[in-house]
């Protein structure tokens, strides 16, 4: 069993200011570690935890049984807008994002998450996603897989390692995590190799964001929460690569100073959030010893002013 260390604990408690009689939802609950923390320490309203692997919601369940004021939802949160109109939840004073990828995907599934496993490329946390990485390594053109190589894992190796992925694949095709990752080491020179850094990491990460889609949807939910939210309620989201961060960072921006990235001005926009982390929060040097998963979050909170 893989239970969820939740990170930076007393942060979330304090940044999403967990109080009693509220209601809050853990978008992303993976094992219920962040779910567990909060139950533990307020008596909360209620507290609905949303979560697209069923595998991973049956392990929340148990783990959260024996309290009462707990709604669990089978889905993605992406879909935050429809579940909480489906669901009649009036009022929400706090949303979780942690978007870690739960440590169960990397030591007891088979989905091919890790390339310390050789098992079969897939890396869809629902297998109703229609598009596997099987699929992206395999039947990608060498243009499509450079761009998605190197937009969601900014791999400074990508053309040769793309160059060596379409010559393999065109003898046969690539199809476990082991052959992708002996590749990638056989490619990258081994000088270049950063420490604490596998030469696959970027491009496993590439290719689980775009299976996932999972910027695309982080950009739709952050939307969404603006809308859902009450008064005053807060949202938190835990953040791992900068390319996470940099869309929640521009997202608060936008809703709380009025301009985007490139600096044109949203005046309509100005004033919704008001941002409570003129930084990103990191995890101290303690935690980080305790939890490795620690090493890389930052977590940014804001709060609803306009709704």
């Amino acid at each position: 069993m893989y239970y969820h260390k939740p990170v930076m604990p007393a942060e979330v408690l304090k940044y999403l200011a967990v109080t009693a009689d509220n209601v809050y939802i853990d978008c992303t609950t993976g094992e219920g570690g962040h779910s567990e923390l909060i139950l533990k320490n307020y008596k909360v309203k209620q507290l609905i935890c949303i979560e697209q692997d069923k595998e991973l919601l049956r392990i929340a369940e148990k783990r959260l049984k024996e309290y009462s004021n707990v709604l669990f939802i089978n889905g993605n949160f992406n879909d935050l807008k429809n579940i909480v109109i489906d669901h009649k939840i009036r009022k929400i004073d706090g949303l979780l994002f942690d978007l870690g990828l739960s440590m169960f995907h990397y030591k007891g599934s088979s989905k091919g998450f890790s390339f310390e496993q050789d098992v079969k490329l897939d890396m869809r946390l629902n297998p109703s996603i229609k598009v596997s990485a099987y699929d992206i390594i395999n039947l990608y053109s060498d243009q499509e897989l450079r761009k998605t190589i190197w937009a969601y894992g900014e791999e400074r190796w990508t053309n040769l390692i793309v160059k060596q992925i379409v010559k393999k694949r065109a003898r046969a095709h690539i199809r476990t995590t082991g052959e992708l990752r002996n590749l990638i080491e056989e490619t990258v020179p081994r000088k270049f190799w950063k420490k604490g850094l596998h030469p696959a990491t970027r491009t496993f990460q590439a290719l689980r964001i775009a299976v996932n889609q999972e910027l695309f949807n982080l950009e739709e939910v952050l939307k969404d929460s603006i809308k859902v939210l009450s008064k005053n309620g807060r949202i938190a989201v835990i953040s791992y690569h900068s390319l996470e961060d940099r869309i929640v960072k521009n997202f608060f921006r936008l809703y709380s100073k009025g301009y985007d990235d490139t600096g044109m001005e949203h005046q309509d926009n100005k004033g919704i959030l008001k941002v409570l982390t003129k930084k990103p929060i990191k995890a101290d040097a303690g935690e980080i010893r305790n939890n490795r998963s620690a090493r890389s979050a930052k977590l940014r909170c804001a709060q609803l002013i306009k709704g």
